[in-house]
């Protein structure tokens, strides 16, 4: 349910621009602030780099994220692995996450080619209101998880998603416990060219499996 008759209609001529935009969806890539708020020490931890999401086929994306500082490093998020490449150690991790798989995409890709008819389906739409990123307008939704497992690690999503390219200028993960990740996107480019091999990890570097 929505709050009020004026979020009802809003939100719902969000869906259908998101649906239109999903569409014509082939990725994104954007400069990422990735701040984790720790509540029991009241500390922040940030990493900035660069996301990529790239839609390989239809309703198959590939996701990953180099973070640059203050440890280097990639998190790539394809099929039912999740690898994690250290370039000081030149080592990749690579975690089955076949259980997980629908969770990591729906948190991960959320609001980047995921269409409204997706999104009303996975979450309860609280409110809809327009407020600006940066100086950019965007739609600034509240989400609850409808998935009772999803909920018991994100009990809240704050999604702001941009009026003009209908992608995510920001998220706001809440965790039960009191934390939350806050993702900021800057100088988004949706539908770039990208060659596949974007998304590779380093052939060379020692491969671990986890799990």
């Amino acid at each position: 349910m929505l709050a009020a008759a004026p979020g009802v209609f809003y939100a719902q001529s969000l869906l259908s621009r998101l649906d239109e935009a999903a569409r014509t969806f082939t990725g994104a890539t954007a400069q990422i602030r990735s701040t984790h708020h720790l509540r029991v020490i009241d500390s922040d931890d940030t990493d900035i780099g660069i996301i990529t999401v790239k839609r390989i086929a239809p309703g198959k994306m590939h996701y990953l994220v180099e973070f640059t500082a203050p440890d280097p490093k990639r998190v790539a998020l394809r099929d039912q692995t999740v690898e994690l490449y250290y370039p000081k150690r030149n080592e990749i991790e690579v975690w089955n996450i076949a259980k997980y798989r629908d969770l990591a995409q729906a948190l991960l890709l959320l609001g980047f080619g995921m269409s409204g008819r997706e999104l009303a389906a996975n979450y309860e739409i609280r409110e809809a209101a327009v407020e600006k990123v940066g100086s950019q307008p965007a739609a600034h939704l509240e989400l609850t998880p409808k998935s009772p497992r999803v909920r018991e690690q994100v009990n809240r999503i704050d999604l702001w998603v941009s009026e003009e390219t209908g992608c995510a200028l920001q998220q706001k993960f809440s965790l039960p416990d009191g934390e939350y990740r806050l993702n900021t996107f800057t100088d988004l480019q949706v539908n770039p060219k990208l060659p596949l091999s974007i998304m590779d990890l380093p052939k060379g570097a020692k491969r671990m499996k986890m799990n």
